[in-house]
């Protein structure tokens, strides 16, 4: 018995693949034997991916698997060749999956397309306007429930004729973006996959180039033009707390909020404040240290509080959580720092009326100033969030 390739299953947790014949006439199809090898690789993929177990998607017609109904078809991605797969969505062989990229200047909403919908994150796409001002456009968003894929423009004509004729529904404004080139500021790319109709945004010349090159996209030129970096001296410091030892958690890194969020069974309580990345003027680092026998985080600008909590409180050094201010200045207000006694956890926040709340009612004990932040982004631009869901 000759067969190109086949994938199996060992339990419930090894999933297999063997290929043995690709050179014979079956299989090479009359290419070579190295591209016969990648068509067939991607063939068992898929299905290894759609059926890992050999009981999930085959069709009704002699149980066919995605890639055995599109046997015959082969196209080129990445420069490689790969075999088509069926798709139900598309009633039709294809080579690409159909996917979303979703842009948002709202961390909830983020959080929760990527908890609840099935979106991956992407991290910042980019920076931009939260209010409209001069040199501003709206960039509107919309949202086309048959296929679950949203549309992104500056054109109002372009946002008028997707609502009448092709699905669309609006979903307002997503930001204010510049009409043309300015001073920090990049193009933000638009590009187009002609084969699914998906859109894609990037302020990247490298990916939008790769996107043409080797994932089928063509240019759409410019949507418009966005900040690529922070233009602010201050980034946000986020706010987590963990609900199961009511323990909080405060990083400038995205990446580390997201980790919290989706394995650590962290909540994200939006921003607590806007601190700096770097050493500014005038700033000092705030400590980050974490004891694992309560899971309290505690931070200090303090060199001897952080050792000191090291070497006798059971406390280990993590990093150094960013840069604060030592002393109050224009546009700064202070970080209070509360204690609970009963289950050692340190608390901080801006807020006199949440500080307050906290020592009447909840049991914490003020410990006064840890420093001074921001308490908005000095610059008036709001990150927006880039996700990406296949559909």
């Amino acid at each position: 018995m000759k067969f190109c390739g086949y994938h199996n299953h060992a339990g419930n947790s090894i999933f297999y693949a063997v290929e043995p014949f690709v050179t014979c006439s079956g299989c090479t199809f009359g290419h070579g034997i190295f591209d016969s090898l990648t068509k067939v690789s991607s063939h068992e993929l898929c299905e290894a991916i759609t059926d890992p177990a050999l009981n999930a998607w085959f069709d009704d017609n002699g149980g066919n698997e995605i890639g055995d109904i599109c046997n015959g078809g082969v196209t080129t991605l990445g420069g490689f060749v790969i075999q088509t797969e069926w798709s139900n969505r598309a009633n039709a062989c294809v080579s690409i999956p159909r996917g979303d990229h979703f842009f948002t200047t709202n961390l909830a909403e983020r959080d929760n397309a990527i908890q609840n919908l099935g979106y991956v994150s992407e991290g910042l796409a980019c920076f931009v306007s939260g209010n409209q001002t001069a040199g501003t456009l709206p960039l509107h968003r919309l949202f086309r429930p048959a296929t679950g894929e949203h549309f992104y423009t500056t054109s109002d004509a372009e946002r008028n004729n997707a609502i009448q004729n092709l699905g669309f529904q609006t979903e307002g404004e997503a930001c204010f973006v510049n009409a043309g080139a300015g001073a920090g500021t990049a193009p933000f790319h638009r590009l187009l996959q002609p084969t699914t109709s998906q859109h894609f945004y990037t302020t990247s010349d490298a990916e939008r180039n790769n996107a043409i090159a080797n994932l089928g996209y063509q240019s759409e030129g410019e949507a418009c033009f966005v900040f690529a970096a922070d233009p602010s001296p201050s980034v946000a410091f986020y706010r987590l707390r963990n609900p199961n030892h009511n323990m909080h958690f405060y990083t400038t890194s995205l990446a580390e909020r997201d980790n919290a969020i989706l394995h650590l069974g962290y909540q994200g309580e939006g921003e607590a404040c806007f601190v700096s990345p770097n050493a500014a003027a005038g700033a000092v680092p705030l400590h980050r240290l974490f004891k694992p026998a309560t899971g309290d985080h505690f931070y200090t600008t303090s060199a001897a509080e952080r050792d000191n909590a090291a070497q006798h409180l059971g406390y280990n050094i993590e990093t150094e959580a960013c840069f604060v201010f030592p002393a109050q200045s224009a546009g700064t207000v202070p970080l209070h720092r509360l204690f609970q006694p009963n289950t050692g956890e340190h608390f901080y926040t801006i807020s006199n009326a949440e500080r307050d709340n906290a020592v009447q009612h909840l049991g914490y004990q003020s410990e006064g100033e840890t420093c001074f932040v921001f308490a908005a982004d000095s610059s008036g631009k709001l990150p927006l969030y880039r996700a990406y869901k296949t559909i």
